[in-house]
């Protein structure tokens, strides 16, 4: 129920509007127009379509390792983000996941988190979301979940 801009004219059936930010919502309507000489004769316009783009599920890698003391423990290598801050969860076999608690730093690409574990209680499964903080609010990506 807001003012709308015009965006694009278009003559083809689809359109990409490639000025979007993630975690922002948008609200798209459309209508058809013809040129008669000078004159634009507009249509109704369409129902109105909210679009709230998600953002990008961050990209890791685990991999099993032992420390010549015999600990047990995965690396857990981010590779990218689109975000600054993670939330990360852990399943042993089929229980409840758990979140693992972060420092409240920023994490940056390339790196590397270690996890300490016990052998022998079957899959491991992480699950990694990143978020943003705007306008106040955290804004989420699609979290990508990985077992080992």
């Amino acid at each position: 129920n807001g003012t709308y801009e015009s965006i694009a004219d278009v003559t083809k059936n689809t359109y990409t509007d490639s000025q979007t930010k993630a975690g922002t919502t948008y609200y798209y309507k459309v209508r058809a127009y013809c040129i008669s000489g000078k004159n634009y004769q507009y249509g109704v316009f369409s129902d109105v379509k909210k679009l709230m783009l998600k953002r990008k599920a961050p990209v890791f890698k685990l991999k099993r390792k032992i420390t010549t003391d015999g600990i047990h423990y995965i690396s857990i290598r981010l590779k990218s983000s689109s975000d600054p801050y993670l939330q990360m969860w852990v399943r042993f076999g089929k229980k409840k996941y758990k979140k693992i608690p972060l420092s409240k730093h920023k994490i940056k690409k390339n790196t590397t988190l270690n996890f300490k574990y016990t052998p022998g209680k079957g899959k491991i499964s992480f699950r990694i979301r990143s978020y943003r903080v705007q306008n106040k609010k955290r804004v989420y990506s699609k979290s990508k979940t990985k077992r080992i």
